[in-house]
């Protein structure tokens, strides 16, 4: 997160500006149980050795401090009370030390008298406003109270609140309540570290720590309940932890402070166990995000026991549908080897199983049967009869005939048998087939389009929404994919357009309705596939046409185009819808005007590739862009390219399809490559095996979709389907589009459950 790369403005403070006693970076005289200083204990808290990923709950200080408040409100595990116009406030030493150097001084004295009188030195007003702010970030200054509160925060030494009052003053914009939090949690934080405030030992194995209840109450249901429902560990000065080993506690202490948390695959399940155990709700999630996103065929079998053992449904779902998609590579493992035959029967089941060829399903039987032949022979019926044997080529016919457990005279031979003699018969043998299917959860939507006539009176540009409900592997791996329809843009068709997917809603911007110089768009409409409901937007600044669209942080970004259907006036400016309030403000330009270039985020951050500029000439330029400070010019791309795709699988930007330029002019450019962020490197992978002009593109499944487009060589358009798989670097076809397109674009959701039925008599679909 943000706030984690930010300095800390207090502590940097402290060093400076404290006096008579030791600032929140020195080291304390504080000793624990065994006498271990707080200094030794941060040691433990140093990032691990080896592979991990530190992930950040971008949610923990919300509520960290909202159960603060709660704790402060209900008199619990307050330590010191301030007196202000005759009245007592109970509050949490450290949290206002976080933020005051007047408080923080005064803890650091240790001897400080647990009443603390401020008569005379604030007013209520101004003492409110700090104690607002130390709790929840934010100030309420209006032109009656903000001397108060400016004095009040002189007095009391809050810079922050100081720093408020002054842009206040000078209209600025106030820093947000969350990043305000943030920072006042980093400083308890290092309050924490240094010992000061802090009022229990926890003490696994001979290590002891020295903590603040009430931040662990906060941060910790299991502490929460320990120290506020009247346990004896309220009152107990150490608190012995005879099931938690150092490495969880000290893990558990440093997420409690920070909402941070460091793990790999060596401690994952350990690190879950114990944060399931310990009640440590803003943890649990940060396991979950990393079994998901760091998902590996070696550890989805793991996680599906994991999950079993510990009732975990949607991960259990999750990383089934992942086995589910990497099937092939997960009956390599040794571990694929230790299921039950009943495991098994459950994968081999599923539809969504993925295999290029049901003979792969054919062979995994064979491996599991083989392992232990003698024990597991008994289950090789149940398991033949779930490969789909009338999906088999002669060809392979011919190898499993060949296998001795496929005898004509055995049990096995008959599953065979009798699934081929339950074929139907007639013209319509694919539709009627128990068809292997790759039915995603998410599916892919495609937006509107254009069909190429050099007659353009018999062009018709599209304004069908449709997706792909079904990916169908039929007899003799022929492949195609079931559409149906979901919904019609309303007003106009659309071409050259932007579309982008944000919370199940589909956002669709600008592009073209028709061919003349002024038929670019500026409108904006959004569709709610849950309420099929169409709302229309406040109208961009200026008409975009041919331009790339990102989202960020919850803002949509459109990035250059041009204005006319020439490409000659090309844009280098950036507008950013805000869907919160339904606005658009200009971001940073483009260092040059661009059309036909890409747009992608990785890693929180825009890249853009490519494109057009002014005289029409393709571009391999690749920059990194700011929305605040613009762009930083990353390694060009191999090749010239615009019209292209780029689209983020696992931290990595794939470009393909798109325009070239050779000697005599444009040409199609089937070279496909990737670029990797950390070494800002390209690498080329496996080329394209038909041009994809201007197509849509999505990823699904870690895998990369490009959709129609047209060849510049051949001036015909595209109704093809292709993936890539980086696992494999093999461009595969999954059949085709309901039409031929060109200037469309793709998205991926979730539809209503209505839409994902079987299909009845005069429901719209097409193959």
């Amino acid at each position: 997160m943000e706030f984690m790369q930010r300095s800390t403005q207090l502590c940097v403070q402290n060093e400076t500006s404290t006096s008579g006693g030791e600032s929140i970076h020195s080291p304390n005289k504080y000793k624990g149980v065994q006498g271990q200083t707080c200094e030794q204990n941060e040691s433990l808290l140093q990032p691990l050795t080896g592979a991990f990923k530190e992930l950040h709950n971008k949610y923990y200080h919300d509520s960290f401090f909202s159960i603060m408040v709660k704790l402060r409100e209900g008199g619990l595990l307050v330590d010191w009370s301030v007196q202000v116009g005759g009245t007592l406030y109970d509050i949490h030493c450290f949290v206002l030390a976080a933020v005051s150097l007047f408080f923080f001084s005064l803890l650091e004295e240790r001897n400080t008298p647990r009443t603390v009188d401020l008569e005379g030195k604030v007013t209520v007003k101004g003492w409110e406003a700090i104690l607002h702010f130390a709790y929840q970030g934010t100030l309420h200054l209006q032109k009656e109270t903000a001397e108060e509160i400016q004095l009040a925060a002189e007095a009391l030494q809050v810079p922050r609140v100081a720093a408020a009052c002054k842009r206040y003053y000078k209209s600025l914009a106030a820093v947000a309540a969350s990043d305000e939090k943030c920072e006042t949690l980093r400083s308890i934080q290092k309050l924490y570290r240094r010992g000061f405030g802090c009022d229990v030992h926890l003490q696994a194995s001979n290590t002891s720590f020295f903590a603040h209840r009430a931040a662990l109450a906060a941060g910790s249901d299991f502490f929460h309940g320990m120290f506020t429902s009247g346990m004896r560990e309220a009152r107990q000065e150490t608190i012995v932890l005879k099931t938690l080993s150092v490495s969880n506690l000290c893990l558990f202490i440093d997420f409690v402070y920070s909402g941070a948390l460091k793990i790999s695959w060596d401690n994952a399940f350990e690190k879950t166990e114990a944060a399931l155990q310990y009640q440590l709700e803003g943890m649990i999630p940060l396991c979950f995000q990393f079994m998901r996103e760091e998902m590996t065929t070696e550890s989805s079998l793991d996680v599906i026991s994991f999950a079993n053992a510990y009732g975990l449904h949607d991960l259990k779902i999750f990383t089934e549908k992942f086995v589910l998609r990497n099937f092939k590579q997960v009956v390599a493992l040794q571990k694929y080897l230790d299921l039950t035959a009943e495991e098994i029967v459950a994968f081999l089941s599923q539809d969504a199983l993925y295999t290029t060829t049901e003979l792969e399903v054919f062979h995994s039987v064979l491996r599991w049967i083989n392992t232990d032949r003698k024990s597991r022979l008994c289950q090789a019926v149940k398991l033949m009869q779930c490969v789909r044997f009338p999906l088999i080529t002669n060809r392979e016919m011919r190898q499993i005939l060949a296998v001795d457990l496929m005898a004509p005279s055995g049990k096995c031979y008959k599953v065979l048998e009798a699934s081929l003699l339950s074929v139907p018969r007639g013209p319509s043998v694919i539709s009627q087939l128990p068809c292997r299917m790759r039915l995603p959860d998410k599916v892919l939507v495609i937006i509107g389009g254009d069909s190429l006539n050099e007659d353009f009176s018999n062009r018709a540009p599209s304004k069908k929404m449709q997706f792909a409900h079904k990916f169908i592997t039929g007899i003799g791996l022929v492949k195609y994919i079931e559409w149906r329809h979901l919904t019609c843009l309303p007003d106009v068709p659309r071409f050259r357009h932007g579309v982008v997917a944000l919370n199940d809603t589909i956002y669709v911007f600008g592009g073209n309705y028709y061919y003349g110089k002024q038929d670019v768009l500026k409108t904006a409409v959004r569709y709610s596939p849950l309420e099929d409901k169409w709302d229309h937007l406040t109208d961009m600044k200026e008409c975009h046409s041919y331009f790339p669209i990102v989202c960020l942080d919850g803002q949509i970004y459109i990035l250059g185009g041009n204005t006319d259907t020439t490409n000659t006036q090309c844009l280098d400016s950036v507008e950013c819808y805000n869907p919160a309030n339904n606005t658009w403000t200009y971001a940073h330009a483009l260092p040059q005007p661009l059309c036909g270039h890409a747009a992608a985020v990785c890693n929180e951050r825009i890249y853009v590739s490519g494109g057009c500029d002014n005289t029409n000439q393709c571009l391999a330029l690749m920059y990194l862009y700011d929305p605040t400070n613009g762009a930083t010019y990353l390694s060009s791309m191999s090749a010239v390219r615009a019209g292209h795709v780029m689209e983020t699988i696992r931290g990595k930007l794939y470009v393909a399809g798109g325009l070239g330029q050779g000697i005599n002019g444009y040409e199609d450019q089937y070279m496909c490559e990737v670029y990797c962020p950390i070494s800002d490197s390209w690498t080329q992978v496996a080329s394209l095996t038909q041009a994809h002009v201007v197509a849509a593109s999505a990823i699904l499944q870690d895998e990369l979709y490009i959709l129609g487009g047209y060849s510049y060589e051949t001036y015909r358009d595209s109704h093809m389907v292709h993936c890539y798989d980086p696992k494999t670097d093999r461009w595969v076809s999954l059949g085709t589009m309901p039409n031929a397109f060109a200037d469309m674009k793709a998205c991926v959701l979730s539809v209503p459950t209505h839409q994902r039925q079987p299909a009845i008599a005069g429901q719209q679909t097409s193959t």
